[in-house]
């Protein structure tokens, strides 16, 4: 797939904006240095995985496919809050609960929804 790279740039930017956006409406600040693993390329991965993994799929009802999403992309959420927390960092990114949790439902469910929204936007790329 030769947009590759764009989709990449393209999801890490409305990821990282998506984040900030989300993080300033809840008036909750992120104090820059406390994550070790930057958000834009996490995001970029994400919908590099839904560009690629979306023709292997288009068959399954939208829920099944949200769900394939949701654990695709909590994989990757996974792995990049398993390789901050490595690193050091100062909050446990990725973490929910009191439990150190590295992957909830309600952000499977999440992940699930954009990748929906996502792949509506990959089918119409040039």
């Amino acid at each position: 797939m030769t947009n590759l790279p764009l989709i990449g740039l393209g999801a890490g930017v409305a990821g990282w904006a998506l984040e900030n956006i989300a993080l300033d409406c809840a008036r909750y600040s992120v104090a820059f240095g406390e994550h070790k693993v930057p958000f834009l390329p996490v995001y970029a991965a994400g919908g590099v995985a839904i560009a690629l993994i979306a023709p292997h799929i288009e068959e399954h009802s939208p829920l099944a496919r949200a769900a394939i999403y949701g654990l695709a992309l909590s994989g990757i959420e996974l792995a990049a809050g398993t390789i901050d927390r490595g690193l050091g960092a100062s909050r446990n990114t990725w973490y929910y609960g009191p439990n150190g949790a590295s992957v909830d439902l309600k952000h499977a469910v999440l992940w699930g929804g954009l990748g929906l929204a996502a792949e509506q936007v990959i089918k119409r790329l040039p």
